[in-house]
């Protein structure tokens, strides 16, 4: 369990996320701050190599069994967390999908098809947008449709920046009928990352996140545009750095692709 507070730990991981979250109004992004810090917490579970997978285990099993049961000497971050479901009556079983989204990762990934994917890019990115929304005071119907595809978009996007760090983690976010229509094959992709081949599977990657931001664009209600700044400021980013990728011809084996600060802060202004 952290021993940080939800403002540290939000002001150590110098993510895309937390750097969108300054455009919120103060009690609001005080809110996304814990729930962020949530969302580091579980996904370090599932990404740290240095800890035990037993132990890392174990403590998504007592997240999970906390948002459940109640947990026991709650720390400061489960208290918040519990906090923001009582304030704004969200269904905790969102928290608990995200976590098994985690669980997913620490049995070392690999997909069949994008339809198996898919319902990964659900936990693990379209919930974050549901659960937001209610801490945003997002409230028209539509602006769920926004969340899911946005989460998908942004999901896929990171799936194609991360590809190296994850592949050689043992973890392929791919789908497995893809890899093998372009005429590649799993276990030598890194080999192949050169190759025409790989870039025309990754232009198809890029091409279908592409087409979720579309799809979060037509979802967006006029009624909740100015509440959803801070999503729609994620979505520039991310569509910005998927557009650097294609512009650069994916070459996600040799680089970690990022937009400047400066860079961030203009299209938080320009949305």
């Amino acid at each position: 369990m952290s021993e940080f507070s939800p403002e540290e730990i939000t002001r150590r991981s110098k993510s895309n996320l937390a750097f969108a979250l300054r455009c919120l109004p103060k009690g609001r992004r005080a809110d996304m701050v814990t729930f962020y810090a949530f969302c580091r917490i579980v996904d370090d579970l599932a990404d740290e190599p240095d800890r035990i997978l037993e132990d890392r285990v174990k403590e998504l099993e007592l997240w999970k069994r906390g948002l459940n049961d109640g947990f026991d000497n709650a720390n400061l971050i489960q208290v918040g967390i519990e906090n923001l479901i009582s304030k704004y009556n969200i269904d905790r079983s969102l928290f608990i999908q995200l976590i098994e989204g985690m669980e997913m990762d620490l049995k070392g990934v690999t997909y069949t098809s994008f339809e198996e994917l898919k319902a990964y890019c659900y936990k693990v990115a379209s919930v974050v947008g549901l659960i937001s929304l209610k801490i945003f005071g997002a409230n028209y119907e539509n602006s769920k449709d926004y969340a899911i595809n946005l989460g998908y978009a942004l999901q896929l996007t990171n799936i194609i920046r991360d590809f190296s760090e994850d592949y050689l983690m043992g973890r392929i976010y791919l789908p497995a009928d893809e890899i093998n229509s372009f005429g590649l094959k799993s276990e030598l992709l890194l080999d192949s990352a050169e190759t025409k081949e790989f870039q025309l599977m990754m232009q198809f990657q890029a091409d279908r996140a592409d087409s979720y931001y579309k799809l979060a664009d037509q979802s967006l209600n006029d009624a909740d545009y100015k509440i959803l700044k801070s999503a729609r400021s994620m979505g520039k980013i991310y569509r910005n750095l998927l557009n650097l990728m294609r512009k650069d011809g994916f070459k996600v084996a040799s680089k970690r692709y990022r937009l400047s600060t400066l860079k961030k802060i203009f299209i938080m202004l320009s949305s």
